[in-house]
């Protein structure tokens, strides 16, 4: 899935987990959003922990989204297929 430079915006959604069969994602060059608010008003990080239940997944790339914040959930261990990754210019730890 290849979603490269098309000027997408907002947080990653918690339903890209339902996408078992995906093998590589492509987010690199948005506009992807850091921390959102939920209804309590409180941070929820904008990248899901959902991304866990990608077993398949081979490369993730996020590279160039500086608006991505926050800490990588620790589910992302999970990603036991994962071949390579980007996540240069973000800020994520």
């Amino acid at each position: 899935l290849d979603f490269r430079a098309n000027y997408l915006s907002g947080t990653i959604p918690t339903q890209i987990g339902l996408m078992s069969s995906l093998t590589a994602l492509g987010l690199s060059g948005n506009n992807l959003a850091g921390m959102k608010k939920n209804n309590n008003l409180s941070n929820v990080p904008a990248f899901p922990s959902e991304i866990g239940m990608l077993s398949d997944l081979t490369y993730l790339y996020l590279s160039n989204n500086t608006g991505l914040s926050g800490t990588l959930p620790s589910e992302i261990g999970n990603l036991k297929s994962i071949w390579s990754a980007g996540i240069l210019d973000c800020n994520l730890s």
